[in-house]
């Protein structure tokens, strides 16, 4: 996975704009924080016609859609657990049928205290609870501290895992100053879970937090190197002396901060390590930062083939850079490389990345 955070339930209304905005990084994943108005936090509710209109969204842009509920977050209540398992419950017809395109993250940074004990309690209860509900998505548990308590995962990650009788369930560590401090800590973190045998991804990171930095580059490269997953915390709307954890200056995504210039452009960055799930891709031409030097079979399209020569090269950018300037014409819909109908700069983007 390579993504970014959006806080749907602050910023109803925004969600069109920043999900093309966030597709558009080529972002294959993008984490989407609802609420079920109960629990610790109390969130607005998201109704489940809403949670609809979101998966349909990001499948529109080609984007895994990983649900979390952030209204039990740093509780160590397993009733409030369970008051968002029952939330899930309530609005599961959304989510049926979308297994191959969204993961059930049970509850944003349930457990505030560094105990494991309570926080495999709880999700010994909640994972067995969703399977007989009838979900079969694959889950995603964050660690106790906040997310920040990776032992947790260490001490008990295979019972919690073990109570899923689909096997389906990965673990997520917010990955701020004390997951993700220094160096040393994130490569063991990682190193550690995945030992064990189990599957995790950074679910939450910035380039500095509230008590001290965070080893960012060393989470980027990292990941990459052990192909683990992360998704940067957040698109937009960060308040409270943490505007920092901002990625852009607008929805639309015009303009990178410093922390969206680091997880988006920079080295081991989204633009440069993330590929479209193949759930999207199939066998036929894949998109964005994929290989697509492939012929689609039943409409002969090679994307990014601007010139027709059925290769892609510079050449096709600097074509594609002349049409949207007006210097020329085109005769394929080659250049539509994210096939939203439109051609923009956002396929220049595409382009960009495909040849890189």
């Amino acid at each position: 996975m390579r993504g970014i955070n959006h806080a749907y339930v602050w910023y109803k209304g925004k969600e069109e704009t920043a999900l093309k905005a966030i597709a558009a990084t080529g972002a294959n994943t993008v984490r989407i924080v609802l609420g079920c108005a109960g629990a610790k936090q109390n969130n607005a509710y998201c109704s489940e016609e809403e949670i609809s209109k979101i998966i349909e969204l990001c499948e529109q842009n080609k984007l895994i859609a990983v649900l979390e509920v952030h209204d039990a977050t740093g509780s160590d209540s397993i009733q409030d657990l369970d008051t968002v398992v029952n939330y899930w419950i309530k609005v599961k017809n959304a989510l049926i049928g979308h297994e191959d395109t969204v993961i059930l993250n049970v509850a944003n940074e349930w457990a505030g205290a560094w105990d494991s004990a309570n926080w495999k309690t709880g999700y010994l209860s909640a994972i067995p609870k969703l399977r007989e509900a009838g979900f079969t998505h694959t889950i995603m548990v964050d660690c106790a501290g906040w997310g920040q308590y990776p032992q947790s995962i260490k001490d008990y990650g295979k019972d919690v895992f073990a109570s899923d009788p689909l096997s389906n369930t990965m673990f997520s560590v917010h990955m701020y100053e004390y997951a993700g401090g220094n160096s040393a800590d994130v490569k063991s973190h990682i190193d550690d879970i995945t030992g064990k045998g189990l599957c995790m991804i950074v679910g939450e990171f910035g380039i500095k937090h509230t008590d001290g930095a965070v080893a960012y580059q060393t989470i980027l490269d990292y990941c990459t190197q052990t192909n683990t997953g992360y998704l940067g915390w957040s698109w937009k709307g960060n308040s409270g002396g943490v505007e920092y954890l901002d990625m852009v200056n607008d929805w639309e995504g015009t303009s990178l901060t410093e922390q969206g210039k680091a997880i988006i452009e920079g080295q081991n960055g989204i633009r440069a390590t993330s590929k479209i799930c193949s759930v999207f891709t199939g066998s036929s031409n894949n998109n964005n930062n994929d290989n697509n030097n492939n012929n689609d079979n039943q409409n002969d399209i090679i994307k990014g083939d601007v010139n027709s020569d059925g290769v892609v090269t510079v050449i096709d950018l600097t074509k594609l850079m002349q049409y949207l300037v007006g210097k020329t014409t085109l005769s394929n819909n080659n250049a539509d490389i994210n096939n939203d109908g439109n051609i923009n700069i956002v396929d220049v983007i595409c382009l960009k990345n495909l040849l890189l």
